[in-house]
């Protein structure tokens, strides 16, 4: 992975989060909200998967959510 592909991961956390917000507030299924919310999960995973990728690789180096 290289900045840009972090950044793009970001950037699709914030905006999956902000429309379960969203979500949470509206009167929408229960179901869609848990699919919804195991996504994000998923994004989230991902991206600390890669701090510590990261962090092993420089040593001290922290991306920052």
């Amino acid at each position: 992975w290289n900045n840009g592909d972090v950044k793009k991961l970001k950037k699709n956390i914030e905006t999956k989060r902000d429309y379960l917000n969203m979500l949470m507030n509206g009167n929408y299924d229960k179901d869609k909200i848990l699919k919804f919310s195991m996504e994000l999960d998923k994004l989230i995973y991902e991206y600390y998967k890669l701090e510590d990728d990261n962090n092993e690789k420089q040593g001290y180096t922290k991306l920052v959510l």
